[in-house]
């Protein structure tokens, strides 16, 4: 927030608070929206156009607009004597006619007449570049008025400066010379001879109609109706001041903050020839969004004299603009979501933008560019430190949820939505059981105890982990694993046993470490492999992801057996298929399990193909020999190589409890299956 208050704030300083090239555009649509709530006051500027109608008329037609003096000095003397405040010419008089060998050097002396009756409510345009001629000049000097001036009063500039996009919205009634002087504009010297103000601050056009559709009039027919009905004249002059220029599609043509502004395109009617008729024109380029520079001219004289236009809004009022913006959807970044913060934000440029055009009719404007790009940067870096946050703090809950849950489940959790149900998969689920857990805990305090099981818990989990499984739950003393689930893996089998080898190998270490007294667990291990249910189980308040059916169920129950034939690893043959040539496995038997019909054949998991040495491999040998005997009914064979099996192997395998089990068996000669703990030999 605080880089926000800061960025808004820079932003309105380097750019003064506005880019002129957007708020322009917006300035001028603004100024058709507002057009229906802004009252047209009475125009008290006309314009006299030098027009392709009249300069195809009569006389007109057969002379250059050169000399066109005695026509003007008609013009003058009739709008004067019709009532007109004031006549100002935006035609620059750069030289006089009588400078051409050919022509009478009295020429234009009834123009100069003129201009000299009328000086003080005359106005001629001049630029930068080109000035009035001498003739004029002098003819417009007035000794007590423009004493000690390089030039009459009666001259004034006519230059119209345009926007950065080439569109005339700004009105000067000055503009700074290179050696500090002011240069009076067309504009302001006519406003200050119809009372008005001399001097303003620079405004904006405001128009509530085409500039040219204010009361514009042909040459031709004002010169016509002065000859012949000087009383029209005076109806449509008196009182008014009057701009006189080009209208012609070719010349003198700017863009302005009216070129949204429309208006029918009825063509002008002429007026019948010999008859005065005074009829309005409509616009000269009726296809071109540019309007004659006399209109730009005719609206800004009325505009200071009605104080008609629009001021921008101060810079402080534009700066605190900026930063409110920033502020506000630095906020909408922060706090909502990405799509909530585009709707927001879209919802806060409507409301400024109509805010500054409601300025309008108050005479104000706010350009909004500013403020809406500081808006934007901010509702941007909001939601990148939104983003950062989120990302941070997700990363924090998935490095806590890893504790409990594998990271390739906390990450599907943080990416997608979490539903009850599941998927059936080929998966190899390992339960490891710490043994002689109920004779330690019944020596050792709690606390002594949790610490003691966490330390053989570790060694399980992170064996689990180093081969891809995922530890689905702690059950007690037990430990529930699983292979290809949430992440499919096509050597499931192969890691779970290689996990088990690996961890009755680091808790034969973990054993050796201490003396004689210190307490200690084995692990027994079951193993199985085959098709499950595996997903979100529970209700929609509280999941559990894990694996459920038959394949689960067997695993549990091959650890239970694990005590029954005192081996640390057991299999079902589901798992030493898959593994028959990387793994030597030797059958133990065939088992009654609980929720099995018939008896499952379980197997001891001894040791990897390539690491089993010839006494291990003589073992299995002769512990299916014994087993095929049994099966077979000779049962005195049987327990006689499985007696000599436990003496003889003593020392060579893990241990020797299988074949001692399987021994007494075989000397029982009892047909019925023996319970030993959840499972039954069979």
């Amino acid at each position: 927030m605080l880089g926000a208050l800061i960025g808004g704030a820079l932003l309105a300083a380097i750019s003064g608070g506005r880019i002129e090239l957007i708020d322009g555009m917006l300035y001028d649509v603004s100024i058709a929206m507002t057009r229906p709530l802004r009252a047209a006051p009475d125009p008290r500027v006309v314009v006299v156009a030098v027009d392709e109608r009249s300069l195809s008329t009569g006389s007109l037609g057969t002379v250059p607009r050169v000399f066109f003096s005695p026509y003007f000095a008609k013009l003058l003397d009739g709008i004067m004597d019709g009532g007109a405040t004031a006549v100002g010419f935006d035609v620059i008089f750069g030289y006089a006619a009588s400078r051409f060998v050919a022509i009478d050097p009295k020429y234009d002396d009834a123009l100069l007449a003129s201009l000299a009756r009328h000086r003080a409510r005359v106005v001629l345009a001049r630029t930068a570049t080109t000035p009035v001629a001498a003739p004029y000049v002098a003819a417009l000097f007035d000794a007590s008025r423009d004493a000690g001036r390089e030039e009459p009063a009666a001259i004034a500039y006519s230059e119209l400066v345009p926007s950065e996009d080439g569109v005339q919205r700004w009105v000067h009634s000055q503009y700074a010379a290179s050696d500090g002087a002011s240069l009076r504009t067309l504009a302001s010297r006519l406003s200050e001879i119809g009372n008005g103000p001399a001097s303003a601050a620079p405004f904006l056009l405001a128009p509530v109609a085409p500039l040219e559709s204010r009361p514009t009039y042909a040459l031709a027919d004002i010169l016509r109706c002065i000859e012949t009905d000087p009383q029209t004249v005076r109806a449509a002059v008196a009182g008014k001041i009057v701009l006189i220029g080009s209208n012609l599609p070719e010349e003198d043509r700017k863009r302005a903050s009216d070129r949204f502004l429309h208006w029918p395109n009825a063509p002008a009617e002429a007026a019948p020839a010999g008859e005065c008729k005074l009829l309005a024109l409509g616009p000269s380029a009726p296809f071109s969004d540019s309007v004659p520079g006399v209109h730009i001219h005719a609206a800004a004289v009325d505009s200071l004299l009605t104080e008609g236009g629009v001021t921008l809004a101060g810079t402080p009022v534009r700066y605190a603009a900026a930063i409110f913006a920033a502020l506000l959807c630095a906020s909408f970044g922060l706090f909502l979501s990405p799509g909530r913060a585009v709707v927001v934000f879209f919802v806060f440029l409507a409301i400024i933008f109509v805010a500054s055009a409601a300025g309008l009719l108050a005479g104000r404007w706010l350009p909004i560019a500013i403020p809406a790009t500081a808006a934007l940067s901010a509702l941007i870096a909001g939601q990148l430190a939104r983003f950062f946050a989120e990302d941070r703090r997700r990363r924090r809950l998935e490095s806590a949820f890893g504790s409990y849950l594998a990271p390739l489940l906390v990450s599907r959790l943080a990416h997608a939505d979490v539903a009850l149900g599941g998927e059936e998969r080929e998966i190899t689920v390992m339960f490891a059981d710490l043994s002689n857990f109920t004779g330690v805990s019944d020596t050792m305090r709690p606390a002594e105890l949790m610490e003691l099981t966490n330390r053989y818990f570790k060694v399980i989990v992170d064996v689990i982990d180093a081969m891809g499984g995922y530890v689905d739950k702690f059950i007690g003393d037990s430990v529930m694993a699983i292979w290809g689930a949430p992440a499919a893996l096509p050597d499931a089998a192969d890691k779970a046993l290689a996990a088990a080898l690996s961890i009755q190998e680091r808790i034969r270490k973990l054993n050796a470490i201490g003396g004689g007294d210190h307490a200690r667990f084995d692990v027994k291990i079951g193993i199985s492999t085959g098709a499950a249910i595996v997903g979100n189980v529970g209700t929609p308040r509280r999941l559990s992801y894990t694996a459920l059916g038959a394949t689960v169920n067997l695993a549990a129950r091959l650890e239970k057996v694990c005590s029954t034939f005192g081996c640390p690893i057991v299999v079902d043959a589901a798992t030493k298929d898959a593994l028959l040539t990387r793994y030597l496995f030797c059958e133990l038997d065939a088992v009654t399990l609980k929720g099995k019909r018939a008896p499952v054949p379980v197997y001891e998991a001894v040791a990897p193909m390539a690491e089993a040495t010839e006494a291990q491999r003589e073992y299995v040998a002769r512990y299916h020999q014994a087993l095929e005997h049994y099966r077979a009914g000779d049962t005195d064979r049987a327990a006689t190589l499985w007696s000599e099996l436990a003496t003889t192997a003593r020392g060579i395998h893990h241990t020797t409890t299988a074949a001692t089990i399987m021994t007494v068996r075989a000397r029982s000669g009892d047909a019925a299956a023996v319970a030993v703990g959840s499972a039954k030999i069979g």
